[in-house]
């Protein structure tokens, strides 16, 4: 804004930065500007982002300008030209390099942190886009930290709180050790996905919901009684209404596609939308599509095209007018990987048969969610792992009993449950002195519980849940 406050412009990946009169941000591909002054818009070659800038014609020019009538535009081409000049000889740009990359990381001014909840049915694809905004965000430097939170019943009706698919991301220009507590943005895809998440987010936070599906049939799924876009419950929320299935559908329609294979795009159109409030490179989201659907060109196009149009969706709506940058992380150059903590267990148990000289094995019976450190070691064979799906929990740890007594470093995987059924041959490995490494990724509730929800609930059933004298080095 300038000094007055007159909103003068929109930006499509950037933003300015607060403190720095002379920041300006701008890419020699596509410029998209308009002055809301006078309500007129301008294409150009160069300038993607900008501010007015005073240095040239003073402070009372700009004033005096912006004092005049609303048909007169203040973005000339002349405008443009002088700007660009300006700043090609104040910075110096190696070729084929960002100057509002550049900018900004040269910025302290920014956001330490910020956590994103994606949510909505189990097809709205909030997964994806959250492991793709993770990777766009680790990929520019940001440390960061994910919880995938899936619907506990398979396929859920649609539409209900029982059946919201979540996936949060909490990323930082600093070292980040949780998930995080409550969300900055919300993205909601349906009623239920806002109710289930209300609690969850900050006062004040931005909340993007897809408006076409804000109707009286999908409040009643949700259980609302009332509009919650009426009753004021949402006052002091920023709240972004974007009408996300229609324009997807309208979007990919050149395409030929089915509505249903069409919604399923719906979720590049959100990701277009967080690459431009949080300046992402929208390219980074490209290549990750263009990886994704690899040997499907035209999912490749259509989805390319989704993520672009929410993109410039974002970039014209007066809902949202500010963009947010979280700088890199200070880190020391190396090769990074974004694991999961069953992944990271799973290299754990190799990288402790490598140090021990004992060749790994995992006797394991599939159970969520431990199921993908099996999962990950049956596709290491090369490295001389050896794993043994059993028919029951039983088995499996009796199955890892027999490999320790035979010599190998010796695992096996499971929840609450499964440690249950586990107990009498636990008791066995320790009458037995046989080394055996149990692993308890831990579900919440009692019994079969909530296989697709986290809790840290098995701690007394880890240090007692055994028969006699039966003495356990637990680490938790």
């Amino acid at each position: 804004t300038c000094k007055r406050d007159y909103p003068i412009g929109k930006l499509q990946a950037g933003h300015f930065i607060p403190g720095r009169e002379d920041s300006i941000l701008f890419d020699p591909v596509y410029v998209h500007a308009q002055c809301y002054r006078c309500n007129i818009k301008r294409q150009g070659e160069w300038l993607k982002y900008f501010r007015f800038m005073e240095k040239k014609h003073g402070r009372e020019y700009v004033l005096e300008l912006m004092d005049r009538s609303e048909k007169k535009c203040l973005i000339t081409p002349e405008w443009i030209e002088n700007t660009m000049v300006h700043y090609l000889k104040k910075i110096k740009v190696k070729n084929g390099e960002n100057l509002g990359r550049i900018i900004l990381k040269e910025s302290e001014n920014g956001l330490d942190e910020v956590v994103v909840k994606f949510a909505g049915d189990s097809g709205d694809g909030m997964q994806l886009t959250g492991s793709q905004f993770s990777d766009t965000s680790a990929f520019i430097g940001n440390d960061l930290s994910t919880f995938p939170d899936y619907p506990s019943e398979i396929r859920a009706p649609g539409g209900t709180i029982a059946g919201v698919s979540g996936f949060q991301v909490h990323i930082g220009q600093k070292e980040v050790h949780s998930p995080g507590d409550q969300a900055d943005v919300l993205v909601a895809m349906n009623p239920a996905a806002l109710k289930a998440n209300m609690r969850w987010i900050k006062d004040g936070a931005t909340i993007i919901i897809d408006i076409d599906n804000f109707d009286n049939k999908h409040y009643k799924k949700a259980g609302y009684v009332e509009d919650p876009l009426g009753d004021g419950s949402l006052e002091g929320y920023n709240v972004v209404k974007a009408p996300i299935t229609h324009l997807t559908r309208s979007t990919v329609k050149e395409f030929g596609l089915d509505i249903k294979t069409a919604d399923k795009t719906k979720n590049q159109f959100v990701a277009g939308l967080l690459y431009w409030l949080f300046n992402r490179d929208i390219k980074i989201g490209e290549n990750f599509l263009k990886r994704k659907f690899k040997n499907k060109q035209m999912l490749v196009d259509a989805n390319i095209k989704v993520l672009r149009e929410g993109y410039n969706y974002a970039e014209t709506i007066e809902a949202m007018t500010t963009t947010f940058m979280v700088n890199p992380a200070k880190k020391k150059k190396g090769l990074f990987r974004n694991i999961t903590g069953n992944q990271a267990t799973a290299w754990g148990l190799i990288a402790a048969s490598e140090r021990s000289g004992r060749p790994l094995f995992l006797g394991s019976y599939p159970i969520t969610p431990a199921t993908e450190i099996l999962q990950e070691l049956a596709s290491r064979k090369h490295l001389g792992v050896k794993t043994f799906q059993a028919e029951d929990e039983i088995a499996g740890i009796s199955a890892a009993i027999g490999a320790s007594y035979a010599g190998h470093l010796a695992a096996t995987s499971t929840s609450g449950p499964g440690l249950a059924l586990k107990g009498e041959s636990i008791g066995l490995a320790v009458m037995t002195e046989l080394p055996l490494v149990i692993i308890n990724v831990q579900r919440g509730g009692p019994s079969t519980g909530l296989p697709t929800k986290t809790e840290q609930a098995d701690l007394m059933q880890a240090l007692y849940g055994r028969s006699g004298e039966s003495p356990v080095v637990v680490m938790a």
